[in-house]
C-alpha cells in the first residue's frame, strides 16, 4: 500500500505540477522581489530516490514505474527556447543535465529485458546500424538542435553541443550519467539550479574518493585517474588570463582531489610530479538486480 501510494504521490505531482513556475527567493525584503524560474523536477527526483541504490539502479523496478519516467520526459519536451530564456545559468544546466540522464535511463528501458531472462548487459550492446546509443536521435526537442536541423536531439548533442560549450563546466562530467559502472554514479535526486553547487561539489568529491575509479598513492608516488580525465582533459584546464596564469589537469587534482590513503587536503603538491595513468573503464551496466 505504502508504494501505492507513492507511485499515486509521483504521478499526481506530475500530472499536476506546471512546466515551470516561480519560485520566491529566499532572501531579505528588499530583494525578495525577484523571483528565480524553474523547471519543475519533482516526479524525477522520486523516481530517483525510489530506484538509485548506492552505485546502481534498480531497472526492473524502474521498469515497474516506466510510466513516469516516461511522463517526465514528455514534459521536459515540452520546454521551448522562450521558456529557458527566463531561467538562469543553474537553472539551464540542471535542466539539461536531468535531460540526459532521464533520457539514458529511457534508452536502457527500452532494450533492458531481451526475454528468457536475458537482461541487457551494457549500454554498449545499443546500437542502430552505423550508430552507437550516443548518436540515436532519442530527444525529441528540435528546437534546440545545435545545427538549426528540425531533428531530435541525441545524448552526444546534449553533452558536447549544449552542456560543454554553453556553461564550461567540468564537473557536468561527473554529473550526467553513462549507465555503467566505470561512469561517476547516477545522483539519487535530479539536479536543480538552486542546488546546482552544492550538487556538482558533492558528485566531484565522491568520485574522487572511489578508489574502484581514481587512484591516489602517495607513498608509491602514483595516481591512476578514471578514463573521463583523459577523454575530457582539457575540460579540466583553464587559459592564461592577466590575472591567473594557465591551468592543467594536475592542478585541477590538486586543488580538487580527495583527502584519504596518504593524500590529505594541506598537502597534495605531490601530485605535480607523480606518474599518472588512467585505468580501464568498466562498461557493464550499472544494474542492481537483488
Amino acid at each position: 500500500m505504502k508504494k501505492l501510494w507513492l507511485a499515486l504521490a509521483i504521478t499526481l505531482g506530475a500530472l499536476s505540477a506546471p512546466s515551470y513556475c516561480d519560485l520566491q527567493d529566499a532572501r531579505p525584503a528588499a530583494v525578495a522581489a525577484e523571483k528565480r524560474v524553474t523547471f519543475e523536477h519533482r516526479a524525477f527526483s522520486a523516481l530517483l530516490e525510489r530506484h538509485v541504490h548506492g552505485e546502481l539502479v534498480n531497472y526492473t523496478g524502474l521498469m515497474r514505474d516506466r510510466g513516469m519516467l516516461d511522463m517526465y520526459a514528455k514534459s521536459v519536451a515540452t520546454v521551448t527556447p522562450a521558456d529557458m530564456d527566463k531561467w538562469d545559468r543553474e537553472e539551464r544546466m540542471a535542466f539539461w543535465i536531468n535531460v540526459y540522464n532521464a533520457y539514458t535511463l529511457q534508452l536502457i528501458l527500452d532494450h533492458y529485458d531481451a526475454g528468457k531472462g536475458k537482461y541487457l548487459d551494457s549500454i554498449m550492446a545499443i546500437s542502430n546500424g552505423n550508430k552507437n546509443a550516443w548518436n540515436l536521435a532519442i530527444i525529441p526537442m528540435p528546437a534546440f538542435h545545435p545545427d538549426g536541423k528540425e531533428e531530435n536531439l541525441t545524448l552526444d548533442q546534449i553533452e558536447n553541443k549544449i552542456l560543454r560549450p554553453q556553461f564550461g563546466e567540468p564537473r557536468i562530467h561527473v554529473a550526467v550519467n553513462c549507465a555503467s559502472v566505470g561512469c561517476p554514479p547516477l545522483r539519487g535526486e535530479a539536479f536543480s539550479g538552486a542546488n546546482l553547487e552544492k550538487q556538482l561539489a558533492e558528485q566531484m568529491k565522491g568520485f574522487m574518493a572511489q578508489p574502484s575509479r581514481n587512484v591516489f598513492e602517495k607513498n608509491v608516488n602514483k595516481v591512476e585517474l578514471s578514463n573521463i580525465f583523459d577523454w575530457y582533459g582539457d575540460d579540466f584546464k583553464t587559459e592564461a588570463t592577466d590575472a591567473e596564469p594557465a591551468t592543467d589537469l594536475r592542478d585541477y587534482l590538486i586543488a580538487n582531489g580527495p583527502t584519504l590513503a596518504g593524500v590529505s587536503a594541506k598537502d597534495r603538491a605531490w601530485i605535480r610530479d607523480a606518474h599518472l595513468s588512467f585505468g580501464e573503464y568498466d562498461w557493464n551496466l550499472n544494474d542492481y538486480r537483488p
